[in-house]
């Protein structure tokens, strides 16, 4: 082989690699599955490690990151509900506001016998009100949501500390039986 043909079957397989990868990345699913795979056979080698105090570390370790992964997204889904609650009765409150000046120029109106114009906030009022009773399910909805979330956060939360002092005490164990072992070998 020349030079210039070993270069260009260099530049071939590189061209493959490269589109090889671009497909794994662009094929989800293909991807997920290879890295179910691997962590599948990770938990199944840290399983098997875990009969070490290390390995046991490890295996809780690495439950406890998967628990406070859990954990961010419900606190983070906590505080996406509980902005919208906010920002909703907010807009209740400008809302009403507003109804009670339509309220006012629509007196005023009368008041001055401008009939068209107590008719045009009237029309206006009819809009509000409606945005109004629509906010006030969609508050609702959202208080509900938020104290869901909440008990799936604090569930969670408790489930995270619950395995946190399981960790402590399993390790703790293995180690102490693990120099009671060596104490009766030496």
């Amino acid at each position: 082989m020349t030079v210039g043909t070993s270069n260009l079957v260099i530049f071939v397989i590189a061209i493959i690699l490269v589109v090889g990868i671009i497909a794994l990345i662009l094929n989800k699913t293909f991807f997920k599955q290879l890295v179910i795979k691997y962590r599948g056979r990770t938990e199944e080698i840290a399983r098997q490690d875990a009969a070490t105090p290390q390995g046991a570390t490890d295996y809780f370790n690495n439950a406890i990151r998967e628990k406070e992964t859990l954990y961010g997204d419900a606190e983070r889904s906590y505080v996406e509900i509980a902005g919208k609650l906010d920002e909703s009765e907010k807009e209740q409150y400008h809302l009403k506001k507003e109804l009670m000046n339509i309220d006012k120029s629509i007196n005023d109106c009368l008041d001055a016998n401008d009939e068209n114009g107590a008719r045009q906030y009237a029309m206006k009022k009819i809009t509000v009100q409606q945005k109004i009773d629509t906010l006030k399910d969609t508050i609702e909805e959202f208080k509900k949501a938020k104290d869901q979330q909440d008990e799936i956060r604090k569930a969670v939360k408790q489930e995270l500390d619950e395995l946190k002092e399981e960790k402590e005490r399993t390790v703790y164990q293995m180690e102490a039986d693990q120099q009671i072992i060596q104490l009766h070998e030496g």
